[in-house]
């Protein structure tokens, strides 16, 4: 069983897992559509990576930006060796710091088999999906 495939058995009727986090909301999003335009994105980038950002700006370094909603943002690729990478980079993209201190352990596979894209929604929450590969 996959990683998505485990993450589904967890979800919504609406292909969601909602994690509250204190007074914070972290939300796993599995919609199909939106897994599609995750892997669609991945595939078009020419380096590897195992983690896709939205970010505001796609210059300068990313400690200059920060996380924001996937429309009209800047996509960026980053590899990370280890989920607990994760704590810090968000940090420093302006997630609190409660959310992202627990996302090594909601995120499976995150920083080893599993590419996550995160990004804000429209409310501000942050949100994950896990990237599926395509052949």
């Amino acid at each position: 069983m996959t990683i998505v495939d485990q993450l589904l058995k967890d979800a919504d009727q609406n292909k969601e897992i909602i994690h509250t986090i204190g007074a914070n909301t972290f939300r796993i999003d599995l919609k199909p559509d939106d897994l599609k335009l995750w892997a669609d994105t991945l595939s078009s980038r020419e380096e590897s990576c195992n983690l896709l950002l939205a970010c505001a700006h796609s210059e300068g370094p990313l400690t200059e930006t920060q996380i924001t909603w996937v429309v009209g943002s800047a996509i960026r690729s980053l590899n990370i060796q280890a989920a607990e990478e994760i704590v810090p980079l968000l940090r420093g993209l302006g997630i609190d710091e409660s959310v992202a201190s627990n996302l090594p352990k909601l995120c499976p596979g995150l920083g080893s088999e599993q590419t996550w894209a995160f990004y804000l929604d429209r409310k501000g929450t942050l949100c994950a999906s896990p990237v599926l590969q395509q052949a």
